[in-house]
């Protein structure tokens, strides 16, 4: 992560940003405004700030690394499974 001066620069108006929070989020298109599931990660190029061991620290996100873990439960039936 890139560290930011003292204070914060913007982007633009397209610049995401860590202040979506919720489970969704509005896009205007239009005169319709679209619902539309928030991200499960931020983006790349969010402003994120934290404070660790007392220092408060702000960082832009320069790349996104996706982990994923699949549990897979058969249930039980009558019909038989061979692979």
């Amino acid at each position: 992560m890139s560290t930011l001066g003292s204070e914060p620069t913007s982007h633009g108006p397209d610049t995401p940003t860590s202040s979506v929070t919720g489970n969704s989020f509005t896009l205007e298109g239009g005169n319709n405004p679209v619902e539309k599931p928030a991200p499960v990660f931020l983006p790349v190029g969010a402003a994120v700030s934290a404070k660790y061991r007392g220092a408060f620290c702000e960082a832009l996100i320069e790349r996104v690394e996706l982990n994923f873990r699949l549990r897979v439960q058969l249930k039980k039936s009558k019909a038989s499974f061979q692979p």
